[in-house]
C-alpha cells in the first residue's frame, strides 16, 4: 500500500445508501471513490469467504492484487470503496489495510426490504440462481463452480451458523 493513500470502506446491506454515499463523495478533493469496486470478483471471494470456502488468508491472497494494487497505486491522500459486498470481508480488509477505516451505513430494515423489491425485482436472489448455488455447495466435486457473475455470488446461510442462538 502506498504510504501516502489512507483505505476508506463504506460497508452496509445492499439498499442501505452505499451507492448514495458514493454520489455524495464524488468529486470531492483529495478523494479517489468507488461503488462495488471489481464488483463480480470482490462478491464471489466475499461469498465465499462468509460462507466458509474460502480461508481468510485465501480471500486475502485474492483480495491483494485487487484492492490492494488499486490502494497501492492511488494518486489521491484517500481511496474508498463504497459497497455492501465488503461488509462481509471487514476481519481481512482490516488486517491487510491497518490503517483503513470502516464507515457503516445503517437503515431500517423494512425500508431495506422494500427497496430490493422496488428496485431490484428482476436482479435480486432469482429462484433458478440460487438452486444453481445451492446445487453447487452441496456438490463441489463434480459440478463446476457457478461463473462469477452478480446473480449467482449471494451469501447462503449455513444451519451451522445459526446453531444455539435461540438456545
Amino acid at each position: 500500500m502506498g504510504t501516502h493513500t489512507k483505505p476508506v470502506f463504506i460497508v452496509g446491506s445492499g439498499r442501505s445508501g452505499t451507492r448514495t454515499m458514493f454520489r455524495m463523495l464524488t468529486g470531492a478533493e483529495g478523494l479517489e471513490i468507488h461503488h462495488e469496486y471489481l464488483c463480480n470478483a470482490i462478491q464471489r471471494i466475499a461469498a465465499r469467504y462468509y460462507m466458509g470456502l474460502t480461508s481468510e488468508d485465501e480471500a486475502k491472497r485474492l483480495i491483494a492484487p485487487l484492492h490492494g494494487a488499486a490502494i497501492h497505486y492511488a494518486s489521491d491522500a484517500v481511496w474508498a470503496d463504497s459497497s455492501n459486498k465488503l461488509s462481509w470481508l471487514i476481519r481481512p480488509l482490516g488486517e491487510m489495510f491497518p490503517t483503513a477505516k470502516f464507515l457503516a451505513i445503517v437503515r431500517d430494515g423494512r425500508k431495506v426490504t422494500s427497496s430490493f423489491y422496488y428496485k431490484l425485482r428482476e436482479e435480486m436472489y432469482d429462484d433458478d440462481s440460487v438452486e444453481i448455488l445451492r446445487t453447487w455447495l452441496r456438490d463441489q466435486v463434480s459440478l463446476p463452480e457457478p461463473p462469477p457473475e452478480k446473480r449467482y455470488w449471494w451469501n447462503i446461510p449455513r444451519s451451522d451458523q445459526f446453531c444455539g442462538i435461540a438456545g
